[in-house]
């Protein structure tokens, strides 16, 4: 589950930023809804499941900032997909950055069955 963000970097100047989360795998893409004028604490608690083949394999969280005609990359972390396929699960924040650079922390929980190689986030 995508929980929520607390962002330090904010790419409006005079308006609240309307953030939204990615999921990326190698095979697979998910989005959370825009949380429209969330500003920096968006809070999305959105569930998705995902395949896990490799617990070896890569997942990258981004955060976006969603404008009428781009989006602003907020900030993005990739991780482990064992990191988040704890057979207790997880419940953890975890860092972002933004060209080398802290722009916030991002909340996950996780709930993985071996058996289905199923990742739920």
């Amino acid at each position: 589950m995508v929980v929520e963000a607390r962002l330090t970097r904010d790419t409006e100047w005079f308006s609240k930023m309307d953030p939204y989360a990615t999921l990326l795998t190698e095979k697979q893409m998910f989005k959370t809804r825009t949380m429209n004028g969330a500003g920096k604490t968006p809070r999305w608690n959105q569930e998705f499941d995902l395949d896990v083949n490799n617990l070896g394999d890569d997942i990258c969280v981004r955060v976006f900032d969603e404008n009428v005609v781009s989006s602003d990359l907020i900030g993005e972390c990739t991780l482990k997909f064992s990191v988040l396929c704890d057979d207790n699960g997880i419940d953890k924040w975890f860092p972002i950055t933004y060209n080398g650079d802290h722009s916030g922390t991002i909340h996950l929980k996780s709930t993985w069955t071996p058996s289905n190689m199923n990742f739920k986030s």
